[in-house]
Order: C-alpha cells, then sequence, then structure tokens
C-alpha cells in the first residue's frame, strides 16, 4: 500500500446524483466528521478527503490543486508526485499546510520485535558513555523484547522492584542520504529515555536525558500492545536525525525507569524505523499491522479546513479547469460522502469511511429528515410522569430509556411512555423504506423526584463510549474522543442549551483521570461530535464571557471527597489580581440518567479560553503547558515554544540584572505585572507541586506580545493533604535560580523589581489574600456545595457518610485556618528571606473625612483609616489626591514626610506610623457626561471614532484611572495618571488620532488613541470611575429615533441636555456635519443649504422632484463641479452642477429632476438646473452635496414621518426650511407653508395659492408681514365694529402666548407682533374676534 494511502473521517452530507467531472483523477471519498477513523501524525483527528487515479495511466499530479473556495481554485497545490493507476490519495484538509517528501520511496524497521537487544539491571553507577557507540556492553544481558517483569507479556524478564533496565541495539547504515524521516516507537512502563549516538530522540516521565539510575518516573505510564493497544510514536525529522546518524554502526540506547519501587509492572519494547528515498531494501519492508504509514510528516495537510458544516471540494488542473467536485457534507462523524464504487459519477453516503481503500459498502442518498419531539419537556419532575413522541410523516421511531443512541433493534414507538425514575429518553427517526440514513436524535432528561440546589449537566452516550477495549473510562491513560449530547440546567433547573458534543477524560495523575468517577473535557466545537461553540455565560463569576469551546468537569482530582473545591477556591482568591486562573461554579453530573456525582465546573486555558476572554486571536497566541501527567516535558498547545525558552535564557543569565534598564527590558519580554501576582500567589499559597510542574505560559503576538504565567492546580498548597502548610517558607527558594521561572532570580536582583515584588507582595496581603475577604468567598463556595455532599459520598466514597463528612469539614477547617494565619507567617518569611529590617504598620486617614483618596504602593485607598503591614527596608510610595470640591492642602508633619506640602512622597518606614492627608474645600459632584459620539464617519470627512466627555459641573474633575469601555468587555481604555477635565471642559477620545487631527487640526483636548472602535449599528458605552461604577452608560442604534445622521452620514450624535438621561433618543441631536469635537455645539458654518424640498409632489403640481439651495454666508459660492446624490451610490445616483454656477449670498437656486416640468409649473423661476436623473425617496431619504474636492458639504435626512410634516409626503406641499442656521435633520426645523412651496425664493405669507384648512383659513383680510422674521411682525385687519380682539402665538407643542388682548374699535387695525425672545421655529398666530377664529402660519428665523 502507498505510504499515503490509509485513513477514515466523519462528516455531514449533501448527496450530489450526478457530478461535473472531465479528468481521471477525481475526488472519490471524504469526511467534514472524523471522529475515531484516523489521526493524522499529531493525534488529530482532521477532516479528510480521499483523491483516486480511476484511469489506466500513472498521473503526476504536481500542478493539481484542492481549494474549498470556487473563486481560488488554486489554493492550495498538490506536491510532485506519481499517483498510481487504480491507486488512493489521502488528504488531511486540516489547515496545517504540510506536504511530505515526495522522494520517499517507502518505511522499513532495523529495529522490530524480533531484535535481540543486550541489557542490564543497573544498581550502581554506569559510565555515561553506555549510551554512545564503542561502550563495551559484552558483560550485558542479551535477550529479546520487550524487556519487563515477565507478566505474561515481556520475553525478556528482569527482577520485580527493578528501578530502571538500559538496553542497546546497534544498526548499521552505509549511506545517511538514502534515509529520510526517522520515526521511533516504543511501548512502555513507566517512564523511559532514548538515545541515537548519545543524543535524546524520546523521553516521558524526565525533564531531560541522563537520570540517576535509580531515578523514579515522574510519570505512571501503562503500556498499551498487551492489551490490544498500539505503541507511542516519536517524529524526528530528516535534518535532525541526519545530525545524529553516522555511516556505519549506530546504537540506539534505552533507558526505562518504573515509577515506585512497588510499582507492578516495567515493560520496554521499543522500534525504530526510516523512510528510504529508493527501492533498494536496506533492512525490511515488512511493517507491523500498526505502523502509522499515514501519520508522520509524509501526511499532506492542505492550508483550508473544511467546515463542520460541509463544504464543496474543488480539484483543478495547471490551467485553473476545474476537475472534479465534492460536497463533503456528512451529518455524523465518521460517515464520509464519495463515489458509490471508485471514480464513479454518481455519489452516496457511507455509514464507514473507507479512506484509502476501495469505496466498496452500502451508499445512502442521504438522511431521514424531520425530528421526533416529546411532548413532555425535559427537566424537574415530582412524582410519576408520561410522555409522548410526535412521530413525523413517513417515518418510525425508535428510542432507548438508557441513553444509547437508538437502532432499529430497539423499540418502535407506538404508545407513550410511563417515566417513574430519572432516565434519559433518546428517540431517533428511520426512513421507513430504508433508503435513507437515521436522522437526528432526540434527547430529553427526565428527573425525577430530585432535589439538587446547583445547576445539572446531564451526559448521554453510549456504552462503549464509556466502557470496554474502546471506552475512554476503561482506558483513562489514553486521550481518546467520543460523541455524547449534553444537558444544561441550571440552579433554577431551566434547561438553558443542550447539543451534541466530544467527551474525553481529562486531567494528570492527581486522582483526575484514575479514579472511577473520572474528570472530563467537554468539546463543544468538536469538529466530528459537537454542534460547535456554545454562546451562553457558563460561568457566572465570568458573566462577561459568553462563548465556549470547550468546558472542563473536574472530580476534585487530589481533594475528591475530602475538599473537592479546594483548588477552585484558592485560584479565586486571587480574583481582581494580575493572575490568570480557571474560574469554578459547582454542578451535579449524571450519566445515561445515573446520578454521577458533584464536579467542579471549570473553563479550560486553551485556545478558546484566550480567544473568547482575552482576545487573543488563534494565529497570535502562543500557548504552553508543562504536567506531571505528560512526563514534565513542556508542551506547546498552541504557536511556538522558541520565544518563551529564549525569554527565559536571556533574562535568566542577563549579565548585570542590577542595571537600572533591565527592569524596563524584562517588563517588555515579561509581564511583570502577571509574573510577580504568580509568584506571590504560588507563595502564599506554599504550592510546592511547582515550578518543576503545573506551569502554564502564554503570550499574544499580536497584543503586548508579553509571556505571561496562569495559576493551574494549586490544591496542593495548605491546608491537611496537601504538601505544606501556614509554616511553610517558600521564600528562600526565590534566590536560587529555578526551571520554567528563571527570570526571577535575576530580576530580585534589581532593585527597582526588588521594591516593586515586596511591596506588591506586602499589597496583596494588606487586600486579596485578607483573611475576611478569603473566608468570605470559602464560606459561599461551602454553602453551595454542602447540600450536595452527602450523596456525592454515598455514590463514590468509603465508610460510612458520617465519617466522610467529619473528614470533608475537618480538611475545611484546616485550609481555612491556615488562610487565616498565613499572611502573618508569610511577612516574617518575607522579613527574614529578604533580609529586612522588620515589619511596620501604616495608617491612612484624611481630613476632613471623605475629602480625598490615598494610593500606597499600588493600592487606592477610598475607606478611612486604613491600616496596612509593610516592611522597614523597602521604600514605599504614598499619594494623596483630593475627591471633587477639594484641593490637597498638607499632610501632618512627620520624620518620614521631607516635604508635607507635596501630595506625594517615597519614604522608608522604620516604625509603625499615622500618616494623615488634609484638604481645603466643600465637596461638588463629578458631572461628567459622555457628550458627543462619531460612531459611523462619512468616508470624505472621517475623523475616526471618538467620543467627546464633558464636565457640566462647576468644579474641575480628576479622572485619572477611569475606565472607557464597549460592548465587547476586552476593550477598555484606561486614563492615564494627571488627567483632568476643568469644570466646563471637555475631552475628546479619539480611536485613531492621525484621522482626528486631519480633520481637526485646532482642536487639543485629545486623548488616544482609544485602542478599539465603535460598532456601527448598536454599541454600549460606559464610563467608569475609580471606584469601578458606572458613571454614564449609553446603548445607542443607528435606527429611529435615534439621530440618522451620525450614521455614515458625516454628523456626529451630540446631546442636548447633560441631566437627561443618557438613553432617551431624543435627547440627541445630530448637530454639524464632522460634529464639535471638544467644544460646545454652535450653529453650522455652512455657506451653502439645502432650504427647500420637493420630494412627493402632490396633484397640483406636477413639478417633478425638485430641491432647493440657499446661500447663507456673505461671500459667493462657485458651485462649479459640485455633486449632488441620494443616498445610493454609482454614477446613476449623481449630478454633477456644471462650470460657471454660482449663488450669491441670500440667494437661492433650484436642482429639478425634470426641468420643462418644473418650468412649466413655475414659469416665472428662472434660477433652476438640471435634469438629475434620479428619484428622491418618497419615504425619506439622505440627500447630499460634495464639493468640487469631493468633500462632503451638505446634507440632509428628511423622512415622510411625524416630527416632519407630512403635508410634504404627496399633499401639495414641500419641506421649507425654517431656521438656516438649525439643525438640518431636525423635522421641527422645517415646514409646510405654502401650496407647491417656494422655489427660487424665501417663503413668504399670504400665499399665492391657498388651500382651506377647515376653519383654520386666515382670510384674505388678515395680512401678517414680514414673514418669515427674525425679531417680530405686523398684522393688518378692517375692524367693521366695536369688539373684543385677541391674538394668541401657539407653538407647535401646543404652548399658548397671549400676544395681545383688548377691545378694538372701528377702523384699519395695525399692531406689531414682537418675539425676538422667542426660539426659532413655526408658530400659529390665532386671531379670535366675534364668533370667529382665523389661524395663520408664521415663521421665526
Amino acid at each position: 500500500m502507498n505510504f499515503l494511502q490509509r485513513i477514515p473521517l466523519v462528516l455531514i452530507i449533501l448527496c450530489l446524483s450526478n457530478r461535473y467531472t472531465i479528468g481521471q483523477i477525481v475526488i472519490n471519498e471524504g469526511s467534514n466528521k472524523n471522529g475515531n477513523t484516523i489521526a493524522d501524525e499529531d493525534g488529530d483527528f482532521e477532516s479528510w478527503i480521499e483523491l483516486y487515479n480511476a484511469g489506466v495511466a500513472d498521473i503526476n499530479i504536481g500542478d493539481y490543486s484542492i481549494s474549498d473556495d470556487s473563486s481560488l481554485l488554486n489554493k492550495w497545490t498538490l506536491p510532485n508526485y506519481n499517483l498510481g493507476t487504480g491507486q488512493f490519495l489521502l488528504l488531511f484538509t486540516s489547515g496545517k499546510d504540510r506536504k511530505p517528501d515526495t522522494d520517499i520511496n517507502h518505511w522499513e524497521q532495523p529495529i522490530d520485535a524480533s531484535s535481540v537487544w543486550k541489557y542490564i539491571v543497573p544498581n550502581a553507577f554506569i559510565p555515561a558513555t553506555w549510551i554512545n557507540p564503542g561502550y563495551d556492553d559484552a558483560t550485558w544481558s542479551s535477550g529479546l523484547s520487550s524487556v519487563g517483569y515477565g507478566d505474561d507479556d515481556d520475553n525478556s524478564v528482569v527482577p520485580d522492584a527493578t528501578r530502571s533496565v538500559y538496553l542497546r541495539q546497534s544498526f548499521t547504515i552505509t549511506d545517511t542520504s538514502k534515509l529520510g524521516d526517522a520515526l521511533f516507537s516504543i511501548d512502555y512502563d513507566d517512564g523511559f529515555v532514548a538515545y541515537i549516538n548519545g543524543n535524546v530522540i524520546a523521553l516521558n516521565g524526565f525533564d531531560a536525558g541522563s537520570p540517576l539510575f535509580n531515578d523514579f518516573s515522574a510519570i505512571d505510564h501503562e503500556a498499551a500492545m498487551y492489551g490490544g493497544g498500539n505503541p507511542e510514536h516519536f517524529s524526528i525529522d530528516e535534518a535532525l536525525i541526519k545530525s545524529y546518524l553516522v555511516e556505519g554502526e549506530n546504537i540506539l540506547a534505552i533507558e526505562v525507569h518504573n515509577v515506585t519501587e512497588g510499582s507492578s509492572d516495567l515493560t520496554a519494547l521499543p522500534f525504530l524505523s526510516f523512510a528510504v528515498k529508493d527501492e533498494l531494501i536496506i533492512w525490511t519492508d515488512v511493517l507491523p499491522a500498526w505502523f502509522p504509514t499515514t501519520t508522520l510528516t509524509a501526511n499532506l495537510h492542505t492550508n483550508f479546513k473544511i467546515s463542520a458544516e460541509g463544504e464543496k471540494i474543488y480539484l483543478s488542473d495547471a490551467d485553473g479547469i476545474s476537475l472534479d467536485t465534492l460536497f463533503v457534507n456528512v451529518e455524523f462523524a465518521d460517515h464520509s460522502v464519495g463515489c458509490v464504487t471508485d471514480g464513479a459519477t454518481a455519489t452516496g453516503i457511507f455509514m464507514f469511511a473507507t479512506p484509502g481503500a476501495s469505496n466498496t459498502g452500502a451508499t445512502y442518498d442521504g438522511y431521514t429528515t424531520g425530528e421526533a419531539t416529546f411532548t413532555l419537556d425535559a427537566g424537574f419532575y415530582t412524582g410519576t410522569q408520561i410522555t409522548s413522541i410526535n412521530v413525523p410523516a413517513g417515518t418510525e421511531v425508535h428510542y432507548t430509556l438508557n441513553g444509547e443512541i437508538p437502532t432499529l433493534a430497539d423499540p418502535l414507538y407506538t404508545s407513550p411512555i410511563t417515566i417513574d425514575e430519572t432516565q434519559v429518553i433518546k428517540a431517533r427517526v428511520f426512513d421507513l423504506a430504508g433508503e435513507l440514513l437515521p436522522g437526528q436524535i432526540s434527547t430529553n432528561t427526565f428527573f425525577i423526584d430530585e432535589s439538587i440546589s446547583v445547576p445539572v449537566i446531564s451526559i448521554s452516550t453510549n456504552n462503549d463510549n464509556l466502557y470496554g477495549g474502546f471506552g475512554i473510562f476503561d482506558n483513562w491513560w489514553n486521550d481518546w474522543k467520543k460523541y455524547a449530547h449534553v444537558e444544561y440546567f441550571d440552579s433554577l433547573h431551566y434547561n438553558a442549551f443542550e447539543q451534541a458534543v466530544g467527551i474525553k477524560v481529562d486531567g494528570g495523575a492527581g486522582g483526575s483521570r484514575s479514579l472511577e468517577q473520572k474528570s472530563m473535557r467537554v468539546e463543544l466545537d468538536n469538529s466530528a461530535f459537537g454542534d460547535g461553540e456554545l454562546h451562553y455565560p457558563l460561568l457566572k463569576r465570568r458573566s462577561w464571557v459568553e462563548e465556549y469551546e470547550t468546558f472542563y468537569l473536574r472530580n476534585g482530582s487530589n481533594m475528591s471527597n475530602v475538599l473537592p473545591y479546594k483548588d477552585a477556591f484558592m485560584v479565586r482568591t486571587t480574583e481582581g489580581t494580575y493572575n490568570e486562573h480557571m474560574a469554578y461554579e459547582p454542578v451535579v453530573i449524571f450519566i445515561n440518567g445515573e446520578y454521577w456525582g458533584l464536579y467542579e465546573l471549570r473553563n479550560k486555558l486553551d485556545e478558546g479560553h484566550f480567544e473568547n476572554a482575552k482576545g487573543v486571536e488563534g494565529d497570535s497566541l502562543d500557548l504552553l503547558t508543562l504536567s506531571y501527567w505528560y512526563g514534565l516535558v513542556l508542551r506547546t498547545l498552541s504557536g511556538s515554544d522558541t520565544d518563551f525558552i529564549a525569554m527565559r535564557t536571556y533574562l535568566g543569565t542577563y549579565p548585570t540584572p542590577e542595571d537600572p534598564e533591565f527592569y524596563f527590558i524584562a517588563d517588555s519580554l515579561l509581564d511583570l505585572k502577571n509574573f510577580t501576582d504568580y509568584i506571590a500567589a504560588q507563595m502564599f499559597f506554599a504550592n510546592y507541586d511547582w515550578p518543576y510542574n503545573n506551569i502554564k505560559a502564554w503570550r499574544d503576538r499580536g497584543g503586548d506580545n508579553k509571556w505571561k504565567y496562569a495559576l493551574i492546580d494549586v490544591e496542593l498548597g495548605l491546608g491537611i493533604g496537601g504538601w505544606s502548610d501556614a509554616n511553610a517558607d517558600l521564600i528562600p527558594g526565590l534566590f536560587n535560580p529555578q526551571e520554567h521561572i528563571e527570570p526571577l532570580y535575576n530580576l530580585l536582583k534589581n532593585p527597582i523589581y526588588h521594591d516593586y515584588f515586596v511591596n506588591r507582595y506586602a499589597d496583596l496581603m494588606n487586600s486579596t489574600f485578607l483573611p475576611e475577604r478569603t473566608l468570605a468567598m470559602e464560606d459561599s463556595i461551602y454553602n453551595e456545595v454542602l447540600p450536595e455532599m452527602p450523596r456525592q459520598l454515598e455514590r463514590w466514597g468509603y465508610g460510612t457518610v458520617d465519617e466522610q463528612m467529619a473528614t470533608f469539614e475537618n480538611y475545611r477547617e484546616a485550609l481555612r485556618d491556615d488562610f487565616d494565619v498565613r499572611a502573618n507567617k508569610e511577612r516574617t518569611h518575607i522579613k527574614n528571606g529578604f533580609g529586612l529590617n522588620d515589619k511596620v504598620e501604616i495608617t491612612l486617614t484624611c481630613s476632613p473625612s471623605g475629602a480625598g483618596y490615598i494610593k500606597i504602593s499600588t493600592l487606592t485607598i477610598f475607606d478611612m483609616p486604613w491600616t496596612g503591614t509593610y516592611f522597614d527596608g523597602v521604600p514605599v510610595q504614598i499619594t494623596a489626591y483630593p475627591n471633587t470640591g477639594y484641593t490637597f492642602s498638607h499632610w501632618d508633619d512627620s520624620e518620614f514626610i521631607v516635604d508635607v506640602l507635596a501630595n506625594g512622597f517615597l519614604s522608608n518606614m522604620d516604625d509603625d506610623v499615622t500618616f494623615t492627608a488634609n484638604f481645603t474645600g466643600a465637596p461638588q459632584p463629578s458631572l461628567i457626561a459622555i457628550n458627543e459620539i462619531n460612531y459611523n464617519p462619512e468616508a470624505t470627512v472621517n475623523a475616526g471614532n471618538w467620543i467627546e466627555l464633558w464636565n457640566y459641573g462647576t468644579a474641575d474633575v480628576n479622572i485619572s484611572e477611569w475606565k472607557v469601555r464597549d460592548a465587547d468587555f476586552l476593550h477598555e481604555f484606561i486614563f492615564p495618571d494627571n488627567t483632568w477635565i476643568p469644570a466646563d471642559g471637555r475631552l475628546v477620545l479619539a480611536v485613531d488620532t492621525t484621522l482626528f487631527f486631519g480633520q481637526n487640526p485646532d482642536v487639543t483636548n485629545v486623548m488616544g488613541p482609544l485602542g478599539f472602535g465603535l460598532n456601527n449599528a448598536t454599541e454600549t458605552i460606559k464610563l467608569i470611575n475609580l471606584k469601578n461604577e458606572v458613571v454614564q452608560e449609553i446603548q445607542y442604534t443607528d435606527d429611529a429615533p435615534w439621530p440618522g445622521g451620525a450614521d455614515g452620514q458625516g454628523r456626529t450624535m451630540e446631546r442636548s441636555n447633560p441631566f437627561v438621561a443618557e438613553n432617551t433618543p431624543s435627547n440627541w441631536f445630530d448637530g454639524c456635519i464632522g460634529g464639535s469635537p471638544g467644544l460646545p455645539y454652535t450653529p453650522c458654518e455652512d455657506a451653502v443649504i439645502f432650504s427647500e424640498i420637493n420630494y412627493h409632489a402632490g396633484p397640483d403640481f406636477a413639478a417633478d422632484d425638485w430641491i432647493e439651495l440657499r446661500n447663507v454666508s456673505t461671500n459667493t459660492v462657485d458651485l462649479s463641479g459640485w455633486k449632488f446624490m441620494d443616498d445610493s451610490i454609482g454614477i446613476a445616483h449623481e449630478y454633477i452642477i456644471g462650470d460657471g454656477t454660482s449663488i450669491d449670498p441670500a440667494q437661492h437656486l433650484v436642482l429639478a429632476k425634470n426641468t420643462d416640468a418644473f418650468t412649466e409649473t413655475f414659469p416665472d423661476v428662472s434660477n433652476v438646473i438640471g435634469p438629475f436623473n434620479f428619484e428622491l425617496g418618497d419615504n425619506g431619504e439622505w440627500i447630499r452635496m460634495y464639493n468640487a474636492d469631493g468633500i462632503l458639504s451638505l446634507s440632509v435626512n428628511y423622512r415622510d414621518l411625524s416630527p416632519w410634516p407630512l403635508a410634504a409626503d404627496g399633499g401639495n406641499y414641500t419641506l421649507e426650511l425654517i431656521d438656516s442656521l438649525g439643525l438640518m435633520n431636525s423635522g421641527l426645523n422645517w415646514e409646510t407653508i405654502c401650496p407647491g412651496g417656494s422655489p427660487g425664493t424665501y417663503a413668504s405669507t399670504p400665499c399665492e395659492q391657498e388651500i382651506p384648512i377647515n376653519e383654520f383659513e386666515l382670510g384674505d383680510f388678515i395680512q401678517i408681514y414680514p414673514n418669515p422674521t427674525e425679531n417680530g411682525m405686523f398684522v393688518q385687519m378692517p375692524i367693521n365694529e366695536l369688539q373684543q380682539l385677541t391674538i394668541e402665538l401657539i407653538a407647535l407643542d401646543g404652548s399658548k402666548t397671549v400676544m395681545f388682548k383688548q377691545t378694538v374699535y372701528p377702523g384699519n387695525f395695525v399692531h406689531y407682533i414682537d418675539i425676538q425672545n422667542f426660539a426659532n421655529g413655526v408658530y400659529l398666530l390665532a386671531f379670535q374676534f366675534g364668533n370667529q377664529t382665523r389661524v395663520g402660519t408664521i415663521v421665526k428665523q
């Protein structure tokens, strides 16, 4: 078989009865859901496709391409390779982009199960040269492998209680140029190191080569081959292996070590294989059945992945001609889709994938559609329940009551099901004709008479996924993954979500795997088994995280049944520090309807966590881990370990760490805030299971690019059952180099870091680790867990429940006791370890009370008096700050303060002391408003996103360390120290300062970059003060009633009144183009404006659409080359004004869509140009004009809804602007004045044509002039008899003001109405006399 001819996988499918194929190379099979069919060289089960040569001749496929994108057919080019007739070629569609060395002809095994080894059981030191060629091993024993205890699985027997065995095997190479990669395979128990010619090629259980002969393995590893399993494989690439090999005799040396002296087994069964580049047989090409011919670096991996939902895959030739396609889209794991027979045109779905082999199985056209649904919802019930199942037409439903996936052999649903105990019911639809594969599986868990106070997770899966030869529980040392279904019920028993997942046994050697109650990782987005990423706030203490790819169900590991939440509690105490840790919530698990006990629900610190919780893109993440279970070897989970190792080496061996610059060099590579808090936590927890073990480090290359550490597995510190107690002193170890944290040794030699570390640790013990805080946290967890403990212990414990509960309480109290006194003990350890003089207590107060706050070291103290413990020998920085309305005055006299008038000082205290900060002034509110927002700028006036803050109070406000956040919890801007906004002052936060200053060069009160942008559709903006209180929170959208002109139309959102709630849309307006950043709003300075719009002419005025421009400046404006547009894009929606066109001051210009119709309707209007070739929207739209330089210069977003005048929408009126300096996008600034409008001139009344409006007819005997007016107007009317006359001014909101009321005499009545103190706008002027009322419209502008 060809070396690329094996593979199986799982996916979802859309079947094509016919497909387009014109070449003899076809896509023969594929799967988007590879659950357990075939693993690649990394042990990953990736999606795959299989090519097949259906022709009669070999074909070189070197110029062929594979793609999942029809617009990019050459996405991944195949390597230069001859695919023989009738042969198959497997491609992993993994995204890993790997191509093998195509010079490889075959594989051979110079060392196999038939090899005779030289071996010895050392009982004393053996020269280190035993691993090299030339060593004399004549006195060693000889025998076949495996070598071990002889418990029916070893050929060469060594005595029981053997600690280690050394093995040597020689092999000869005559020409290394004929060799490629190497593969070392070994079945072993418990740990080993393997060497070729003295060079380490593989190891597990040891951190490096050449352990002592009597050293024990760090891991307890079980051999696999005696039980039908396979050896483990370690690939060595060609370049590396050739640097070790010599032409002539070579030595493979292996040392295998036991985990303990009393271990029940010890085994070593090694193999060595080489890729050979020609047809010559050097040793033997007879390979064992388990040999992974497709799991070496020779595997082909494309640069794209097939999505879990399925995709069409394209095969094309060198000319870009598509030769074949296959829609790879199966619905269930380990199914495949492909040619019904090899190379056939017709395709179908296979239940059993056959990558690398002929498609000979039965095929199906698809899956049975429809879903079996239950009439009773999953959930918690009292007493016996009954449910029915709805059966889709054309199907039959089979069901199970034990969590198994239903088959045709399971009961056929015919009648309602009685539920009298907790159980899982699964139902599945089957095709009556048997032509389709079974369809979707419906799962409901019914809890009967269960009393559980914490969330519950029901897991259901086939029993053989858990037990037996391939069950993950019975083979817990493997990382196998299986299909399962989970249902999550919150603490109120609400079924929050359910979905298909992948599950695996997870954890290390502390009991997570080996205990009968296993820890499990749940993979929600497992590409073969899962339904995809979860969108739900799973952990309430991290409610802002709403996306999860995985979660962890932990059994308490080392503390299972005695204090199962110990690790979760300990790391929770570090909340609020710079530490990263796994969050926690207690849950109860049921498996297949059976109570499975109390678990820790934790987030995994994996790629999904760092993407969803920290915002790290997958291709920017370096994530490393080291654990006892995986041989204490630093493993790369994502990215690379190269820079991490280089960083540790560089900082750990820096020649002059005392230099001040070393601190800043270190901080540029290693996040020192995180690193310090991490070390302090390990010290406080007295965690001796570290740092040789339990390391997790990560870096965001696309972010700050600094390495950070995460806290994991600290439960062996403090309390009963741990490796330490409150008296444990780990401080001396800090002054010696320690692997994995090497920089610390040098950093503590640096004076800056030395003082920072001591003071920061002191700060943490004065705040984070205070007993009143930590023990309250433990109380909270205890109260959640306590009701569930008896049942857990009854299920999984040993002894009576009462005895076990007493043990639980003892462990709890011991841990609490240690936390209660740990800080005092640790302060003594710090004093002694760092050679400090003494501990000192510092008390802080301020006068008057509440007038200010004080920062000491890294803490900010608001509530005073406050006392904390620090150290004589390390200076402490203390700084006082006034609250709003106050000013710092002075410190009370103190021997430790040189200048009492300075608000801050750095001093070493050698005695207990009280510092009092004095302030003058009176309290004032901190009135800071989010006042203006530019969230979607128009392209030609693009200043980027920005936010304006306004201090609308009477006192200056210090906003240092305040925060601005948006809806994404990862987005945060922190104001730097000494940031003040003066009374009535403004501060702009710009996302892109270059763009901002490009549009606003004169604005200086700007800060940025903000670090994140604003959403164009909807966004939440929060302003948070130093106490972490939300000062302002606005949630805007780009839909009405929020101002539309700010949504890509060039204007901004400005706030009318800061005293009105920030989320009141009517309190925001879209002001001027570009806004008014850093300044109060003033009327816009546009020289030319839209002054009238005819967008929906009525039947009496068939002038078609037109708009009117007005020059409101004092200069003539040249409009040559200006462009008029509606809100669409494209030349069909543009009108370019011709050369020589201008508008004089106070003059107008009309742009008509149909100049003929316009002229016929308004023959006396000559200042008109056109035609433009697009319609103005009858429902309203954005109209705009760009100047000759292409810059947006004027715009209006009119509407046909109130408060816009409705008579302009087909009612024979136009929209006429009231106030030329008013708000262009405010419907209240537009009015319908005269029928047909006033194109080319100012509107005035009386109108030449009146359209009667019942009693609101003014009559031609009443005259009002001038109208519009700026200050006032005259009214004139004849009076025929003595009578009472009342004149009222009525605003559009209905408010009335009496302007005149008295008896008038016969004659010509003339009166001046003064309206200069009224706001600009449209008003009604009502005349009441006799039994008549006449009303006219006036405009103040």
